[in-house]
């Protein structure tokens, strides 16, 4: 069976490579979030030679870190203090570093090793982490438009009434207030209800809790832990329907159109 055989077919996938998650011809959390700027960027972004922005990557070390740091030697490798890949040592260092590994330097890994280790001193983080599964894909078709959705879940804590779906997130400000803002501002709302609905709709288990795991970008990188309310939730399942109700629109037209597709009237904004 190849990979495009596995991921056809609805539930969960453990052990998924990354890679073919990513290559799934399928609606995910991050797509909706690009199809909130426009169809167009949307579009844009299925580009496979589009650029992984740096927070994307630190994102990854410090999930790596959390979940699976029994896999940090073979995905990761610290630069040495002071090398540049200009010098014939630095590019002959470079150009030995093994196919699939990633080169982070030495003040990348402290602050994600202390961000780490902040987020497992938080007791219910902790708790939901002392037991589970890492990095678990899951896949079902949307019945209102026929779209084949994906997830991909940090982690997944079962109980014997559902599952309890932590999820790490990096801000530069992790107060209950900073971190309301963050949600709205980067659609979290949204990945609470996609995954919560995605889950039940793939594997029939309840979601009993979408937990973020939220820790501070900054020194001293301290960690909260939070859920968000229903009404919170209800919103966010409102603009994935939304959402997904353009993408399959503009899937079936083939046309991605981006902020407007005519002269649009503007007006200087309120603080000028």
């Amino acid at each position: 069976m190849n990979a495009q055989d596995t991921w056809l077919k609805v539930g969960t996938r453990s052990g998924m490579p990354f890679s073919d998650y990513l290559a799934a011809d399928a609606m995910s959390n991050s797509g909706l979030k690009l199809m909130r700027k426009s169809p167009a960027h949307y579009r844009a972004g299925q580009d496979p030679d589009a650029e992984q922005k740096p927070s994307l990557r630190r994102g990854s070390l410090l999930h790596t870190l959390v979940l699976e740091p029994e896999t940090m030697a073979s995905r990761y490798m610290v630069k040495p203090a002071g090398m540049t890949f200009s010098t014939k040592e630095g590019k002959a260092w470079r150009d030995a570093v093994p196919a699939g590994v990633e080169v982070v330097s030495a003040d990348e890994l402290k602050v994600a090793t202390r961000q780490a280790s902040n987020l497992r001193a938080v007791p219910e983080i902790a708790a939901l982490l002392g037991q589970g599964e890492a990095e678990v894909s899951f896949f079902w078709i949307d019945e209102l438009t026929g779209v084949l959705c994906k997830g991909r879940a940090d982690w997944v804590y079962r109980t014997g009434q559902g599952v309890i779906l932590p999820d790490l997130k990096t801000s530069e400000d992790v107060s209950p207030s900073g971190f309301a803002k963050a949600c709205a501002r980067y659609g979290y709302h949204m990945q609470a209800a996609w995954y919560s609905d995605g889950w039940k709709a793939a594997t029939g288990e309840d979601v009993l809790g979408f937990v973020f795991g939220a820790v501070e970008s900054s020194w001293p990188n301290v960690a909260e832990a939070y859920m968000l309310d229903d009404e919170a939730i209800d919103k966010g399942r409102a603009e994935c329907r939304r959402l997904l109700n353009l993408y399959a629109s503009c899937k079936a037209s083939n046309h991605w159109p981006a902020y407007a597709e005519t002269i649009t009237p503007l007006s200087l904004p309120a603080w000028a």
